[in-house]
Formats: structure tokens, sequence, C-alpha cells
């Protein structure tokens, strides 16, 4: 919810420094908090699956039963429904144009980083012009879980202190990196970025009991956060992220069940990440939103439903196809 709250902005082409709160408060957009909470939980519940499950063929199976089929209902709307509906060309030269196909087929080979966003004519008079603008970041993610993977099949899990040493190793690099400016593209360095984040997950689930969760350090946690928020630059925003992970895990903890009566519903935080954008521009197209709040209420409303259905619909049903499978199978 909080990158469909950045992109609300960011799709009007309204200012995150005049406009955010969130980044005019801490210096940081909130889809960076996002997009930083997204890749540290990710790398807990894939270590998780690893070390728990111990089975490489069922990990690969889930892996891609809950990244596929979500992005292909998403790659088929957005292609053949949204593209027909709102594209300036000539439907012929719509389908016809290899924009169009390479969409769809540089999506679905999602290991790339660099993918095709945008379909031909649609939106084109937009601030932003891609139909869906968050497609760019399951490349990292699966490119993570390959790495996870190939280092547990490697023994590198069994080992307690070398997931947390790789953390600090690729944290130190990507400082380097990001204070003296020796890469500059923004895709790389994200990745280099997310990288950190989710192998930090990874380290918090692999050392388990050596972490420090109680109330005391939750309280002393949000402090230090609140402190590092008066900061700016760029090892500060790394902290800042780093710390505000810990705060999660911290709150991931806490006894208070309540907090957990979202998830009992279903899983749709999937479904919204891939359906909030186009909405978004749908929206902006039909002109049914001038303010960012406006367009981030309203996306929320139209958005949801759809990742609800999607869940219950789509990923549910194959991820239990694939578990009932695999289950078979190994008893037979």
């Amino acid at each position: 919810m909080v990158v469909v709250f950045s992109h609300a902005h960011e799709l009007l082409g309204v200012s995150y420094a005049a406009a955010e709160a969130v980044k005019r408060m801490t210096g940081i957009a909130a889809s960076g908090y996002g997009l930083a909470a997204f890749f540290f939980i990710s790398g807990f519940l894939i270590a998780r699956s690893l070390l728990h499950r111990a089975d490489s063929v069922f990990f690969v199976k889930s892996r891609l039963a809950r990244l596929y089929p979500g992005l292909l209902l998403s790659l088929l709307y957005s292609a053949l429904i949204i593209g027909p509906c709102f594209t300036h060309l000539e439907l012929s030269a719509y389908f016809i144009h290899p924009q169009t196909w390479h969409f769809v087929a540089d999506n679905l080979v999602i290991i790339l980083p660099y993918k095709e966003q945008g379909l031909p004519g649609v939106f084109a008079g937009h601030v932003n012009t891609l139909v869906n603008g968050s497609l760019w970041t399951l490349a990292w993610e699966s490119l993570f879980y390959a790495g996870l993977w190939l280092v547990w099949r490697l023994g590198g899990l069994a080992c307690r202190w070398l997931i947390p040493a790789l953390a600090l190793a690729l944290l130190v690099v990507y400082l380097h990196v990001l204070t003296s400016k020796t890469l500059t593209d923004v895709i790389l360095l994200s990745g280099l970025g997310f990288s950190v984040l989710f192998v930090l997950g990874a380290s918090v689930y692999v050392l388990g009991r050596g972490l420090i969760l109680h109330p005391l350090g939750l309280s002393m946690s949000v402090v230090t956060l609140a402190g590092l928020m008066l900061m700016r630059g760029s090892v500060a925003d790394t902290l800042k992220y780093l710390m505000f992970c810990y705060v999660l895990l911290q709150l991931a903890y806490w006894p208070a069940r309540r907090l957990l009566v979202y998830n009992k519903w279903g899983d749709f935080s999937y479904g919204l990440y891939l359906g909030h954008f186009p909405v978004m521009q749908i929206l902006l197209e039909l002109k049914l939103a001038s303010s960012p709040w406006s367009l981030f209420g309203l996306t929320l409303l139209c958005a949801l439903p759809l990742a609800v259905l999607s869940w219950f619909w789509v990923e549910r049903p194959v991820l239990r196809w694939v578990r009932n499978r695999h289950r078979h199978v190994a008893v037979a």
C-alpha cells in the first residue's frame, strides 16, 4: 500500500520532496520503505522455506507457482484488455506492433532486470507512460530466490554465520558504490540495495534466537529510527532502511494477535502490487482523480478487489494444486 501511495504522486508528476509527507519528513519516499520491507521479509521467508522443508524440487515448484499465475494474469489483462481499450493506434496496428508482444515476452522471462513495461500508444499523454511500472522488481526477486537456493544446495545455510557475513559484505559494497557514485544505473544500483535487504532478511532467520526481540528492544529501535529520520545523506538513508526492517521484525513477533486478522483473509499483497499501476493509469486516463490522495484512495478501492479475486481464483488454487501434486508424487 505504501508503494501505491508513492506511485499516486509519481504518476501525477507531483514532486516527492514537495508533496509526499514521508519523503519530506524522512528523506525517503514511502515506496522506498515499502520495497525495503518487501525484500527483507522475502529473504526471511525464503530462508525459512529452504531450511524448514529442505526439498529442492518443491521449493522450485512453489516459487514458480507463486510468481507466474498472478504475473501471467496481469500481463494478459494489460496486453489484451487495457491495451486495446486505451491505445491511440488502430487495433490492427496495436496487435502487430512489436512492443505489444515484447511487453508480454520480456516480463514472462522473469529474471530479466530490463523489461518492456509500456504498450504502443497506451497512456501516451501521461507523465509516466508505462502500463505497469512495478514489474521490474520481480527480476531481482526471482534472481535472489535462485541465488539463495544455490547457496542452500552448496550447504551455505548450514553455516550459521555465512549468510550474515555475506549481508555485511554486500552492505559494504553498496555503501562504497553509493558514496563513490561509481554506479549510476538506477536498476543495477537498486538491485544491489535490494540484495542487501534480502540477504539481511535471510540472515535474521538463520540467526534466529541470537536476535533480541523484546518490548524494550522495540522501544529503543523506534527511538533510534526516529533519530535517523532527522539525518540526511546516502549513509543515513541506508541506516534508516536497516533500522526500519528491524522494527518490522519486532512488530512481526508482537503478541497482539489482532494485528494478524488481515492475514487470515488471504494473501493479497502480490495481486495488489501487480495490479495497482495499470488501475492507476486508467483512473488518470479517465480523469477520475486529480490529487495524490484521491488517486491513492480510488486505486485501492478498485485494485484491492481485483487482488482478492486473483488470490482466490488464480493464485491460491495453483499453489494448492502444486502442493497436493507434490505430496501425491512424494507418497507414490
